[in-house]
């Protein structure tokens, strides 16, 4: 049902009366509606207080007291301070002395007179509000007002005055869940919030004066939703000495407000707050039309506050201007246009900060400031309208102006200047996230004022960030000017962890300033986006910039980065940039330094996981990344500590100028590459790409994979380094001279291979690991005691100290061209064959052995009286080394000389193979040997030293074959413990097999079982196990599985029978690389009996035996596989005598039992090489004897 509520039914309500309320049904107001005043719970008595603003629905009334001195109650209901959030106000303070009447006031009632001494005057109590809405619909067609406040009382003479009570709000909804009330506001309604009442005035010597009640809010509540195409106020605050604040225009938690109208804070009065147009939490808002803040007191109100909202604005929003206030006489300052925690702002229209109020024109006044446009912490806004701070004002004659103001008031005063306020910032806070497509501002500052001309204000920045935020523009961000003309920053930073991300279409009026150093990880200058873009780098400083220069400066910033798929393109003036920050270009991301720019220097890592063309020269402290870089110019590294992997090419080069800097990708630039400091690592093959190596004094090149090929030339200027840790690299270009010759000095462990003529003038140093030269070098060679000089190429003059090993793996001859000095301590390495030195080593002049040893490495062949020559010196051979070293065995080398040669002689010598063997087997195998003089095993084994020859001998004993006869000796036991088994089955024992029992189908006779039938058993068997090694045999692995079958019947009192079984034993030594099989068959024939409780069990078998084995025999130069196959027979008998004790399930056997086994093996010939063994027939025979023992079986039932 509709109900229409008249004007006449509410107006003459009674002042007690309770405000309207709506039931869950649909209300349409047609005619003015306003809200009584409220009375409801009394205050304490004790104490007098201002009327408050008020957060119930109404305020209770003062306490009263009995004696005439005693002070009256104190406020009920009200909040502190003033403020206008109440939908209710304070109740009116009780009467010192005696009980006076109350006031009349249009909505509350008035505060009660102190009236005696001592008596403190009530405050007025609080507006009722308009009405209240719990369910259902509510439509308004006209207009809703929440009551008045209620006045102050009047103090006494030395007394206090009483404060005014707060306005009511003009609809207060409440809902029992989210937007379970509906609230509609029509084009040309309008709902107001209630004005405070007023405090009474002021006595003498007082110290604290009655305050204005504050403003009523328009709508308040939670969990409503309200659609607004007229207006919406929230109430103005009372006069008071300090005046009351403006109420809300829209206020509450967890509401969905939706305006084409407008929604307007109420204003503040005398140094108070303006109202916020919209205030609350978790609220959601759609705004087409207006919000606004109130005008202020002082401070204006914002146009939306709160926490944790959804604001979408295609409207205006703007803060409320400031006023000014006494005393002192002060301007205020503007309202923020959105400000908050936790929101969200989709921005397509006008969002402003309010302008503050001039100074008023008396001695030391001071202004208040502009309201920014959007302020607040960890929020999200996304801008394409237009977001601007408020101006600032003019200065007072003989005060000071706020940050952003209209007017100046009051008297002329000429004993101060008046200086201008500042203009507000566009947008501020920290933690929060921009996208800017739009154009945000700083409000401009006003002009000083005065006979002296106060000082102008500064514009405001438009962008300002204390930590942690993310700021991405490609529209317009320009900081405010000052009356003078001075332009503000349009971005300023601290606080560190915040990132400015420019895309295409950016624009700035003013400096970019970073002052977080490298706080939180700094700041981070960002170039991406999807469009191509390009960014200049003059614009880049190293100091923080001071003034505007008409071009915007950026300075501050740790980190540059280049995201997104845009290319951007870097350019600049003929003068070279300096960047005290590293940079980073993301997978994907494009950067190009323009071909004008005169260079970059960048003081931090450049990452390259995108692409990167430099078209002048740039430089950076060090090269990271995996992406591509394209270099017209000269890219310089000054700190290098990092690798790159992805690809360098172009027409450019590359400069170490220090550090460490590791390449590893396929570069193909052709511009050179320069150590001027530091060192280089290369891991691939075309790491330095197609261009010269040049390298100066000190600098290193390093190779940090195994196996490399640099066929890039290199130029030496002073002393280089060349350092190989392991493996074998070479340099297969040519070395030459730069413009100051040096030395190339090897380093490292590994091999350094020159494969190239080279023609650099000086010396080569070999101070660690290995230099192959199989190229030429002119230069003279100093080798170093942990050198060594190896190759089959051409040298200089050679000085050795360590090693000398001619050839290439020892093959080949190296050329001195020049004389060769082998200094004491020092070693010549020769590696020889039966037929030929393999290393040998030619000198153009004289060779000069002052000791030293030659180490003689022999190849295989049958070595006979030969000599080689192993060193020739067309100058002639001076002196002779101090010896000659092998770890050979079985070969002697001696040295010989004459005028101009060295000659090697080996001979075989007289120890026999087996003197080195330290078993049985090595000696059974080394006289194997001893009659052989040639052959491929002969040859092989007598180039070894002792301890290979000694592997070679136990690898050649054929071991394996005495390891499986005696695994088959072993396996013979489980064909009798079957047959035993089966005779003990047959006597009905405790623990014997009950399938066999009942398979043997026997009866109990006096204690004991009597078979009296013919039956068939099986049984099998299996196991897997290890036969330890000792110091002449390896160990064995041994497994075993099989099966037994038999018959048997009894026969004059003895059980006799047969049977016939097959197993599979496997063998293998590890040690000795061996391992073989057998396949089983056996028969054979078992009896027993008993005399009651002794028992005797017999049997004899027969195991025919295949063999199968492999042997590898392998050692230095020599391999062989062996194969053979062969048969053996296994003979055994056996007996056991046994004596049962029964005890319940219980059964314990005292025995003794003897067996006696043959093993007969055939000779058998090894197929597969040289190693192959011939082995004769064997005969083995083993007597096993058990006992005494115990055989015991507990049976369970």
């Amino acid at each position: 049902m509709r109900v229409s509520v008249s004007s006449l039914a509410i107006l003459c309500a009674l002042r007690l009366a309770l405000p309207h309320q709506a039931s869950a049904q649909t209300v349409v107001v047609t005619s003015p509606l306003t809200g009584a005043s409220n009375f409801n719970a009394g205050g304490a008595d004790g104490t007098s207080g201002a009327g408050g603003t008020g957060t119930g629905v109404g305020g209770g009334t003062g306490g009263s007291s009995s004696g005439n001195n005693a002070a009256g109650g104190s406020v009920g209901g009200s909040s502190a301070g003033y403020g206008g959030t109440g939908f209710g106000g304070g109740g009116g303070g009780g009467a010192g002395g005696q009980i006076g009447n109350q006031g009349n006031g249009a909505g509350g009632g008035g505060g009660l007179d102190g009236s005696v001494s001592n008596g403190s005057a009530g405050g007025g109590a609080g507006g009722g509000v308009g009405t209240t809405v719990t369910a259902g619909s509510w439509t308004n067609n006209s207009s809703v007002s929440g009551a008045y406040g209620g006045n102050g009382g009047n103090g006494a003479p030395v007394m206090n005055s009483g404060g005014g009570g707060g306005g009511g709000a003009g609809v207060y909804a409440s809902g029992s869940g989210s937007g379970s009330v509906t609230l509609i506001n029509n084009a040309g309604a309008a709902i107001r919030g209630g004005f405070g009442g007023e405090y009474a005035g002021f006595g003498v010597n007082t110290t604290g004066i009655g305050g204005g009640g504050g403003g009523g809010t328009g709508v308040a509540g939670s969990n409503f939703t309200l659609t607004n195409a007229g207006t919406i106020a929230g109430g103005g605050g009372g006069y008071g000495y300090t005046g009351g604040s403006g109420g809300n225009g829209v206020g509450g938690t967890n509401f969905n407000l939706s305006n084409s109208g407008n929604v307007t804070g109420g204003n503040g009065y005398n140094g108070s707050l303006g109202g916020t147009g919209v205030a609350g939490s978790g609220f959601t808002l759609t705004n087409s039309g207006t919000i606004a803040g109130g005008l202020g007191g002082g401070s204006g109100g914002s146009g939306v506050a709160g926490s944790g909202f959804t604001l979408t604005n295609s409207g205006t929003i703007t803060g409320g201007n400031g006023n000014y206030f006494t005393p002192p006489p002060t301007g205020g300052n503007g309202g923020t246009g959105v400000t908050g925690s936790g929101f969200s702002l989709t921005n397509t229209a006008t969002v402003t900060g309010g302008n503050g109020s001039s100074g008023f024109d008396f001695d030391s006044g001071n202004g208040g400031n502009g309201g920014s446009g959007v302020a607040g912490s960890s929020f999200t806004l996304a801008n394409s309208g237009a977001i601007t701070g408020g101006n600032g004002g003019n200065g007072g004659d003989g005060g000071d102006g706020g940050d952003g103001g209209n007017d100046s008031y009051g008297q002329d005063s000429h004993n101060s200047n008046g200086n201008g306020g500042h203009g507000g910032g566009g947008v501020t806070g920290s933690g929060f996230t921009l996208t800017n497509t739009g154009t945000i501002t700083g409000g401009d500052g006003g002009s000083g004022d005065g006979d002296g001309k106060g000082i102008d204000g500064s514009g405001g920045v438009g962008v300002t960030s204390t930590g942690g935020s993310t700021i991405v523009t490609s529209g317009q961000i320009s900081g405010g000017v000052s009356a003078a003309g001075v332009q503000a920053d349009a971005v300023d930073l601290s606080g560190g962890g915040n990132t400015l991300k420019l895309e295409s279409g950016y624009g700035f009026t003013g400096n970019v300033v970073s002052t977080s150093g490298t706080t939180n990880g700094g700041d981070t200058l960002e170039l991406g986006g999807t469009a191509n873009g390009t960014f200049n780098l003059s614009q880049i400083v190293t100091t923080t910039p001071t003034s505007w220069t008409g071009t915007v400066q950026y300075s501050g910033f740790d980190r540059f980065l280049v995201t997104d798929s845009a290319v951007w393109t870097l350019t600049g003036s003929t003068n070279a940039v300096s960047i005290a920050a590293s940079m980073q270009i993301n997978n994907g991301a494009t950067l190009q330094f323009d071909n004008g720019a005169a260079g970059i220097s960048l003081a931090g890592t450049f990452t390259d996981n995108g692409i990167l063309t430099i078209g002048g020269s740039a430089a950076a402290a060090s090269l990271a990344g995996t992406g591509t870089a394209n270099l017209a110019g000269i890219l310089t590294l000054t700190n290098a500590a990092d690798r790159f992997s992805g690809t360098i090419q172009g027409t450019g080069g590359l400069t170490i100028a220090g550090g460490n800097e590791t390449l590893t990708g396929a570069n193909t630039y052709s511009g050179g590459t320069t150590i001027e400091a530091g060192t280089l690592t290369v891991g691939s093959n075309t790491a330095l790409g197609t261009g010269v190596l040049d390298m100066a004094q000190g600098t290193a090149l390093a190779f940090g994979t195994n196996g490399l090929t640099l066929g890039n030339a290199i130029v030496l200027n002073g002393d280089p380094t060349v350092e190989i840790d392991s493996g074998t690299d070479t340099l297969a270009g040519t070395i030459s001279d730069g413009a100051t010759p040096g030395d190339l000095v090897k380093t490292g462990a590994g091999t350094l291979v020159l494969a190239g003529n080279s023609t650099y003038s000086g010396g080569t140093e070999v101070a660690a690991g290995t230099l192959q030269v199989d190229g030429a070098i002119a230069s003279p060679v100093t080798v170093d005691t942990a050198g060594t000089l190896a190759g089959a190429g051409t040298i200089g003059t050679t000085t050795v100290s360590g090693t000398l090993a001619p050839g290439d793996a020892g093959v080949g001859t190296l050329h001195v061209n020049g004389n060769l000095t082998m200094a004491a301590g020092s070693t010549y390495q020769v590696d020889v064959t039966p037929a030929a030195a393999l290393g040998h080593v030619a000198v153009t002049g004289a060779a000069t052995l002052q000791g030293g040893t030659v180490a003689v490495t022999a190849g295989a062949g049958n070595w006979t009286t030969t000599r080689y020559t192993i060193l020739t010196a067309g100058g002639g051979v001076t002196g002779q080394f101090a010896g000659v070293l092998t770890n050979l065995a079985f070969l002697t080398p001696t040295l010989a000389y004459d005028s101009d040669d060295v000659f090697l002689s080996l001979r075989r010598n007289t120890l026999d193979f087996a003197g080195v063997a330290t078993t049985r087997n090595e000696v059974a195998a080394g006289n194997g040997l001893s009659g052989t003089t040639s052959g491929a095993l002969y040859d092989a084994l007598v180039q070894t030293d002792a301890a290979t020859a000694r592997h070679a001998l136990n690898s050649l004993s054929g071991e394996l074959h005495a390891s499986a006869r005696t695994a088959l000796v072993q396996d013979s036991y489980y064909v009798r413990d079957a047959a035993v088994e089966r005779l003990r089955g047959v006597e009905c024992a405790p623990g014997a097999a009950s399938g066999m029992k009942t398979a043997a189908g026997g009866k109990p006779t006096d204690g004991a079982c009597q078979p009296d039938r013919a039956s068939v058993w099986m049984q099998d068997y299996g196991s897997f196990g290890h036969n330890g090694g000792n110091g002449n045999a390896a160990g064995m692995g041994h497994s075993v599985g099989g099966f037994v079958l038999g018959a048997d019947a009894p026969v004059l009192g003895w059980q006799v029978g047969g049977l016939v079984g097959y197993g599979h034993s496997s063998f293998d030594s590890g040690a000795v690389s061996s391992y073989g099989h057998s396949s089983n068959v056996s028969l054979g024939l078992y009896a027993g009996t008993h005399w009651g409780r002794l028992a005797l069990r017999t049997g004899a078998t027969y195991s025919w035996n295949m063999l199968s084995t492999t042997r590898n025999v392998g050692f230095t130069g020599f391999s062989n596989r062996l194969n053979t196959d062969y048969d053996g027979g296994t003979a055994q008998a056996f007996g056991d005598l046994g004596y049962r004790l029964d005890a319940g399930p219980a059964m314990i056997e005292p025995f003794a039992n003897v067996a006696y086994v043959n093993l007969h093996t055939n000779g058998y010939i090894e197929h597969g090489g040289p190693a192959a063994l011939a082995g004769r027939a064997m005969d083995t025979g083993v007597t096993y004897l058990f006992g005494p023992g115990i055989w015991w079986c507990i049976i369970f039932t």
